[in-house]
C-alpha cells in the first residue's frame, strides 16, 4: 500500500481530531505530541530574548542539514 502525500496529511488530521496519542497504518506511524503554542500577534515575537545571529545560524545549519537529505 502506498500513500500519497495528500493521504498521509489527511490521516494526520484525522488523529488530531479524534485527539489519538498515535496512528499507525503500514508504512506509517505517526506520534502526537502537544501542539506548539504560537505568539497572539506579532508584538509577542519581539519578546523573544534570543540573540539574532545565533537564531539565523541555527535556522541556516537545520536548512543545510534539510538539503542535504534531499540530495541523497
Amino acid at each position: 500500500m502506498n500513500l500519497s502525500f495528500a493521504e498521509i496529511k489527511d490521516l494526520i488530521a484525522y488523529g488530531q481530531e479524534l485527539g489519538l496519542q498515535q496512528l499507525q497504518t503500514e508504512g506509517l506511524v505517526v506520534v502526537y505530541g502537544a501542539r506548539a503554542v504560537l505568539p497572539a500577534s506579532p508584538a509577542a515575537l519581539s519578546e523573544v530574548t534570543a540573540d539574532a545571529d545565533e537564531v539565523t545560524s541555527i535556522t541556516q545549519m537545520y536548512a543545510a542539514m534539510g538539503k542535504d537529505r534531499l540530495k541523497r
